[in-house]
């Protein structure tokens, strides 16, 4: 028995590749130095999530106003759950394209203190400090009465927020007070994920539309090839 792809490994330059992927991108993959630090990696980089042909413009989000707009759309990207009804078997993918979680306030503050074994006394605000330009958070800080946590990076962001881990840091946060005191959190966002490298249900997608492995890998690994080693 022989296999298409036997043999066959992804390469930049003189080097293997690193093929990072995620579940969901939300329509904008992120750098792999904002998740995962070290040095840039340029096929690991900010795209949009597009069909062949398309011209998607999507401007790299660098405000929170940006980040707002970005996850309240329904971007045309190849990754949509819009694009893919007759997938059934993707359903999870339309439920986290986009996404909101709910939280009172104290059950926040009790997460929150659980995972980073400190207090904040009553939950003031939750500032993003720094987003990529997928819109995910990168730099978080969290205020309360009794002093303030900062979080800096995507996964401890997701992993703090939430009792198990947010879907993506690629949110926003709608706040309901009572004399200026938040009473409940909703936690709007996009994606499932780091957002790193290739889009597994853009993948997916591109397959059931007849786009071959090998430009599917050179779609989300821009600059690479692979090579028959063995």
């Amino acid at each position: 028995m022989t296999y298409e792809t036997w043999g066959e490994v992804l390469f930049h330059g003189s080097n293997l590749a690193d093929p990072r992927f995620a579940t969901v991108c939300g329509g904008i993959s992120e750098e792999f130095h904002n998740v995962w630090g070290g040095e840039p990696k340029p096929y690991l980089r900010y795209q949009t999530d597009s069909s062949k042909g398309q011209n998607i413009e999507i401007q790299i989000i660098s405000s929170e106003k940006d980040a707002r707009k970005f996850i309240d759309s329904m971007p045309p990207v190849i990754c949509n759950p819009a694009h893919f009804k007759h997938l059934t078997y993707l359903k999870y993918a339309h439920d986290l394209f986009r996404w909101r979680k709910t939280y009172e306030r104290r059950e926040l503050e009790e997460i929150i203190k659980r995972k980073t074994n400190r207090s904040i006394g009553t939950l003031l605000d939750l500032v993003p400090l720094k987003r990529g330009p997928s819109g995910r958070i990168l730099n978080l800080k969290i205020i309360g009465t009794q002093g303030e946590i900062q979080l800096n990076s995507e996964l401890e962001i997701r992993r703090v927020l939430d009792r198990t881990h947010l879907p993506s840091s690629c949110f926003y946060t709608i706040m309901e007070k009572e004399d200026g005191i938040p009473v409940i959190l909703h936690f709007v966002g996009a994606g499932w994920g780091h957002g790193v490298g290739m889009c597994q249900v853009g993948a997916i997608h591109r397959a059931y539309l007849g786009q071959t492995y090998k430009e599917i890998l050179n779609f989300y690994y821009p600059g690479t090839e692979l090579r028959k080693i063995y």
